[in-house]
């Protein structure tokens, strides 16, 4: 039940961050960063659910196995970080020391 509640918590939040995207970029880089934050919490979402239906012996382990989909939710979740906090920043002051 939890993993629904995931689920369905981070599909609203991508609604939110694709249609705030266009709104907060001033620069290519902003946008850049945004599109890759995006894309990589889809490919996140898309992991999570493989891994849910192996789980559940939706589908048998073959191709996809239960590390394999975890291995690619932790590297889309380091990649959302990366693109959230190295690529978007929120002060473009080149003075500040991060």
């Amino acid at each position: 039940m939890i993993g629904y509640f995931i689920v369905l918590w981070l599909i609203i939040g991508f609604i939110f961050i694709f249609a705030s995207a266009n709104k907060k970029s001033s620069t290519k880089r902003t946008l850049f960063g945004n599109y890759l934050f995006f894309t990589s919490l889809v490919g996140f979402l898309i992991s999570f659910i493989l891994n849910i239906l192996i789980y559940f012996e939706f589908i048998k382990e073959g191709l996809f196995t239960g590390n394999n989909t975890a291995n690619s939710c932790t590297a889309f979740i380091v990649v959302a970080l990366i693109a959230k906090y190295l690529i978007v920043r929120e002060n473009n002051n080149p003075q500040e020391i991060y």
